[in-house]
């Protein structure tokens, strides 16, 4: 088979792939806040699986519309005790593709082997740690707020070939306002 062949066959698959993940619907697990008593009720045992997670943050109604919800939130986000600290950065591009303030504001979206542990990265780990998560637990301008977990389980065998495009549609879908990508 020569390489045209094999790159219109894979173009087809990944037409195919595409199409099958507009389908796909993330599962709401739980919601939580920052404080421990809160971090512990969520099932961790029940989320070492492979698939997409998705974090969200609620809207605390200090705001009228989401621009000055947005501005607020990259101010406080962008303090300079966060910078350069392997962490995610608000994005201007998606946050720019919301206009209303809806009840749960997209934050964050990411793939994982494993997702229990790697959600509890982005919670529970410090500043001076060189793992890139968002470090939810050493913000202070959070520990008030309210965020809400949902996953995808997705146990595939070609994982490294498939789910960066999961989790790109997804990402086209909600456009969370933080990530690297």
């Amino acid at each position: 088979m020569e390489l045209q062949q094999i790159d219109q066959a894979l173009t087809a698959q990944l037409d195919l792939l595409k199409e099958s993940a507009r389908g796909l619907a993330l599962s709401p697990i739980c919601e939580f806040e920052l404080k421990e008593e809160s971090l512990n009720k969520i099932p961790w045992q029940d989320h070492h699986y492979p698939g997409i997670y998705f974090i969200e943050i609620k809207n605390d109604n200090k705001y009228t519309s989401f621009a000055d919800w947005a501005s607020a939130f990259q101010n406080s986000w962008m303090d300079e005790r966060y910078r350069k600290k392997f962490v995610a950065n608000p994005k201007k591009s998606r946050i720019s593709r919301h206009t209303e303030l809806s009840e749960w504001i997209p934050l964050y979206i990411g793939k994982s082997r494993n997702i229990s542990n790697r959600v509890q990265e982005h919670i529970n780990l410090g500043l001076d740690k060189p793992t890139f998560a968002m470090k939810l637990k050493v913000r202070d301008h959070l520990k008030e707020d309210r965020f809400r977990l949902s996953t995808i389980r997705v146990d595939i065998y070609n994982y490294d070939w498939i789910m960066p495009i999961l989790e790109k549609s997804f990402r086209d879908r909600f456009h969370p306002i933080v990530g690297r990508q």
